[in-house]
């Protein structure tokens, strides 16, 4: 699952959207269902990504829930990479459509999950989110 998820992510970043769907179905396939959170934890937080890619009406009610859903999943098992990735793509949709205090709130509470500065990278990316858009 974790190189579906990587070839759903590269694929997304050049705009195959068709390829991201087909990777999206193929996680499904190889999933054990709703219960199996190592996969559905991704593929809910793909398809978030491709909803708000593919735009239109609802889209960013869509991927809002995708990404709830996403980050409940992770955070019930303690998948805390799958968590940080869904947190971080919905705190980017959060700040798109305005809701800046939101986001905060929900990167902060993020960076109370990884006690003594574990995971220096995705740490990095946070902290360059919150500084891009609130300093």
């Amino acid at each position: 699952v974790v190189l579906l998820e990587c070839l759903a992510d590269a694929r997304r970043a050049t705009w195959n959207l068709g390829g991201v769907e087909a990777t999206l179905k193929t996680i499904l396939s190889l999933s054990a269902g709703e219960q199996d959170a190592f996969a559905m934890a991704p593929y809910y937080r793909i398809s978030a990504e491709l909803a708000r890619a593919r735009g239109g009406e609802g889209s960013g009610l869509a991927a809002l829930e995708f990404f709830e859903r996403a980050i409940e999943i992770a955070r019930a098992k303690s998948f805390i990479t799958h968590e940080f990735e869904a947190t971080m793509g919905l705190a980017d949709l959060l700040i798109a459509t305005g809701q800046r205090s939101e986001a905060s709130e929900r990167l902060s509470k993020l960076f109370e999950r990884f006690p003594d500065g574990r995971d220096p990278v995705r740490l990095t990316r946070a902290e360059k989110l919150l500084d891009q858009h609130f300093l």
